[in-house]
């Protein structure tokens, strides 16, 4: 088994989303069959070629109707333990294999239940814009993914009828290959397999989409904005640090983006993966992780943490439940981790904080009229530094609360592109043949496709900060130009036929970090 470095042993954005309120509720805790027709049926999927080809794609999904009760604590379930897929027994690997078998089955033998594989799918398309609300982009991002996993997993639980059932999780920058039990030598008959997949357990992830060092980058970071995301009305209106790398990039990876293709590359068909769920059992991990180190901690704004989604639960009911509700999940979701320690690589530096921020000074790298559109080819930065631009970067050091971000403002990917950039710094010669083991390489940022349609879903205007303030030493160090290429890529480091994303503007911030 390999070992996880972080571990020594082992704003065009839609306005705040709101819980959904469909028509055709009725009375009583569990989501009525006629109510649950209403929605789910007009959805109108198709399981034929579920083993071969997959379930064909609906135009549209929906949202189960019925009553809604609040949120509850089960103190009778025991804490489980989710652990590495790779350090699953026999015995385990079989349970897991068969709570997705009922799954599955349950959606060819009682179409109508809410609970089902691909009604269940259904729930992550539906919060991906489909009801005018997306969790993705913004400081939603992690709680929504971790209350989601938390319902998935009590129906998987209830439908073997094992209250310690957990979801494994999938450590890719040390596991760099798809997880042997997702692809056998039973293909169609595992129901973790999916024909869609463009990979197998053979495929290498490369280093440019996952690794320690990317890792490291983003668990480094002191600033809450910066890795939790920011509110979708914010300004700069951040993503989420993992979200755009290496989170897009292992959707992308698997699925493939020449064109984004169901079922991971497209965020409408994600959840049809049962992948997808150990990929964010691990995002939901390293969540984990970056708060329980010194002096790291979670928004305390109010319209987070009183932020609202419905999910189905393992009796059919709808429940309503709030970030905070999600955010001590030993306690009120009752499972943990098997191990979330951290390498001496990425604890604070003495005397930093964590908070919010604001900004200082910003140094402009490219902010060309109207914005810039990518084409294949790279494209580099050049950046005459003065004295005082020099100082003020050195002068943004941790023990005084201060960082540099890296910028990348107003980034717009169409609905139905996946788009996918490599960033060097100092490095003008870059490709996107050049690897990760360069030193100048910084990090890929990876934007999933929403849909294989225009509409109806649309992502907004999406701004991603990278904290590069322990790389300004070494970037400094001369006084030549510092320089910033970007390097369109697809997911093989070769450079992609076309692209369709454009930014608004390239920059350094220099930030105070609030306490």
């Amino acid at each position: 088994m390999t070992s996880d470095p972080f571990v020594p042993s082992a704003n065009s954005r839609s306005t705040r989303p709101q819980s959904p309120k469909p028509p055709g509720t009725e009375s009583g805790g569990a989501i009525s069959r006629r109510g649950f027709i209403h929605g789910a049926g007009a959805a109108a999927f198709v399981l034929g070629g579920m083993g071969a080809g997959g379930p064909s794609l609906a135009q549209t999904c929906t949202f189960p109707t019925g009553a809604v009760i609040p949120f509850a604590t089960d103190t009778n379930l025991p804490i489980r333990v989710r652990r590495r897929i790779d350090s699953l027994d026999a015995v385990e690997q079989t349970r897991l294999k068969t709570a997705f078998a009922a799954l599955k089955l349950l959606t060819t033998t009682a179409p109508q239940d809410p609970r089902g594989w691909m009604a269940q799918a259904d729930v992550h398309c539906w919060y991906c814009g489909q009801s005018g609300t997306d969790i993705h982009g913004s400081w939603f991002f992690y709680p929504w993914h971790r209350a989601y996993l938390y319902f998935y997993e009590r129906i998987l639980g209830a439908l073997i009828n094992d209250v310690s059932f957990t979801l494994p999780y999938w450590p890719w920058d040390t596991l760099q290959h798809l997880p042997d039990d997702y692809h056998d030598a039973t293909l169609s008959l595992n129901p973790l397999f999916d024909s869609l997949r463009i990979r197998t357990n053979t495929s290498q992830v490369p280093s440019s989409v996952a690794n320690t060092r990317m890792l490291q980058d983003a668990m480094l970071t002191r600033q809450r904005d910066v890795f939790l995301g920011s509110a979708p009305n914010a300004i700069p209106q951040n993503t989420a640090s993992l979200e755009a790398t290496p989170h897009g990039s292992i959707h992308n990876w698997i699925g493939g983006i020449n064109p984004p293709r169901p079922d991971m590359s497209l965020f409408r068909t994600a959840a049809r993966d049962p992948v997808f769920f150990t990929h964010h059992s691990q995002i939901d991990r390293l969540w984990t992780m970056w708060v329980g180190q010194p002096q790291r901690f979670n928004h305390s704004d109010p319209a987070w943490l009183n932020q609202t989604w419905d999910f189905i639960d393992e009796n059919q009911r709808l429940v309503r439940i709030s970030v905070r509700n999600v955010l001590d999940h030993e306690n009120e979701l009752r499972y943990r981790y098997d191990d979330v320690s951290i390498s001496p690589g990425v604890v604070p530096s003495p005397g930093s904080i964590s908070g919010s921020t604001t900004t200082l000074a910003t140094i402009s790298v490219d902010e060309p009229p109207g914005g810039r559109a990518l084409g294949p080819m790279p494209i580099t930065f050049t950046v005459d530094l003065s004295l005082d631009d020099r100082t003020t970067l050195l002068a943004a050091r941790p023990e005084f609360g201060r960082a540099v971000n890296l910028e990348i403002e107003g980034i717009e990917v169409p609905a139905d592109s996946a788009a996918v950039i490599k960033i060097f710094l100092n490095q003008p010669a870059a490709t996107a043949a050049t690897l990760a083991e360069d030193p100048g390489f910084l990090t890929t940022l990876s934007f999933v496709a929403s849909s294989d349609q225009p509409q109806p879903m649309q992502h907004g205007k999406q701004t991603v900060s990278l904290d590069i303030s322990d790389r300004i030493p070494s970037l400094l160090l001369t006084v030549t130009p510092l320089q910033v290429t970007l390097a369109p890529t697809n997911m093989d480091d070769a450079p992609p036929d076309s692209i369709s994303l454009q930014y608004d503007a390239l920059r350094l911030r220099v930030v105070q970090v609030n306490a």
